[in-house]
């Protein structure tokens, strides 16, 4: 049984090479869609967001993030509080997976999708540490192409992260997703055979 913690700078492939992962036979949990579950209604976060940071973000009942990441993006002490709220949910969330998947005591390769692993400190409680890594030209342009944002948009968000070389700095592995999905593919496929077999041992 192994855990993996993957991360990345925004737009970087981390949610490609996840199902590449759960493709070949992982257990995949990604702290993004955690995090956007807690902004549903009926969730544990939900109400508290809205009172802080008022109704205009709703559409229809639900919390619009796009709104929502145009106010905390453009200001630190905000986001700070939105992730006050969110965090300790998704990580409770995360650790209690985690928790689980060791109970199970199998053979299977948990992955741990998380944007912010070594900020947050989940990098403590994964086996191994992967950093995605893209030029910023790709990755800036895969995420004009999915989120319809501004390029000053991006970075305004990626200001908010681990500069990607410190990231890479902590990894024990890294991934490069600069080229195609083919090798991208090959990549992870090395990766998964390397640690499935320590996975037996």
């Amino acid at each position: 049984m192994f855990t993996i913690g993957i991360t990345g700078n925004i737009g970087s492939g981390k949610s490609t090479v996840s199902k590449i992962l759960k493709g070949l036979g992982a257990k995949v949990i990604s702290a993004d869609e955690l995090a956007h579950n807690e902004l549903k209604k009926g969730a544990i976060s939900y109400k508290k967001v809205i009172s802080i940071f008022g109704e205009d973000i709703l559409r229809k009942g639900v919390i619009d993030r796009k709104k929502l990441g145009q106010i905390v993006f453009r200001d630190a002490k905000k986001l700070k509080v939105l992730n006050k709220i969110i965090h300790p949910q998704v990580i409770k969330i995360i650790k209690s997976e985690i928790k689980r998947f060791y109970k199970q005591n199998n053979e299977r390769i948990l992955v741990i999708e998380v944007p912010l692993l070594f900020e947050v400190g989940l990098d403590r409680l994964v086996d191994f540490t992967v950093v995605v890594n893209t030029k910023k030209s790709i990755r800036i342009k895969r995420v004009q192409e999915k989120l319809k944002i501004s390029k000053s948009e991006i970075l305004a968000r990626e200001a908010f992260q681990l500069p990607v070389q410190e990231k890479i700095r902590y990894a024990d592995i890294i991934i490069d997703n600069s080229s195609s999905n083919e090798n991208l593919r090959k990549r992870v496929k090395e990766i998964w055979q390397r640690l499935y077999q320590r996975a037996k041992n």
